[in-house]
């Protein structure tokens, strides 16, 4: 089969045919790599739902220096320390375990805003970023648990190539449930 990355395609479901139906969606500008405009809401013509799916991320090289917002990691980094308040209105002194609370519970990084790189190291932190917490794997067009994968690891190997890996490993993050990580109430 063909590549279709970063193409947009509807999928409409057959009842009768039990089954879905796909249509290749012609977009104005050519280089949009993700679906555009798509909300998970009810399509009210078809019954459908309409879903921005995302599977891309955009990185644009900047000359400039980039500031990238700092966020736990569980391979290392800041110690995740823990919010207070109720999931909806966390507050947290550590900027780290903020912007990383809001990856996994609010999911930040599912969207489709370009990611801006000036160092080899900016792009492989957002690439693994984007592989952990910035992509709808399981397609229902809104961030859920089912969505981080944090086993995925971006490394600039000896010869400067980036390596993608994905072990079957369990999350060293704080507790992941369906509630995200811990608060302190």
């Amino acid at each position: 089969k063909e590549n279709t990355a970063g193409e947009v395609w509807t999928a409409q479901w057959q009842q009768d045919q039990n089954n879905f139906t796909f249509t290749h969606v012609s977009q104005k500008n050519a280089s949009l790599w993700t679906a555009t405009g798509g909300t998970a809401e009810q399509d009210k013509l078809t019954g459908g739902f309409n879903a921005q799916i995302i599977t891309a991320h955009k990185y644009i090289y900047s000359s400039s220096a980039q500031d990238l917002p700092p966020m736990y990691n569980p391979d290392g980094g800041a110690n995740y320390k823990p919010g207070t308040g109720t999931a909806d209105n966390a507050t947290f002194d550590d900027p780290a375990s903020k912007n990383y609370f809001d990856a996994v519970y609010k999911g930040s990084l599912l969207n489709t805003n370009e990611r801006v790189f000036h160092s080899t190291e900016d792009l492989r932190e957002l690439l693994q970023r984007d592989a952990r917490y910035g992509v709808d794997y399981d397609g229902n067009g809104q961030f859920t648990a089912g969505d981080v994968n944090e086993a995925v690891k971006v490394v600039v190997n000896d010869s400067g190539a980036f390596s993608i890996t994905n072990p079957n490993e369990s999350s060293k993050s704080p507790n992941l449930t369906a509630g995200g990580p811990q608060l302190s109430f």
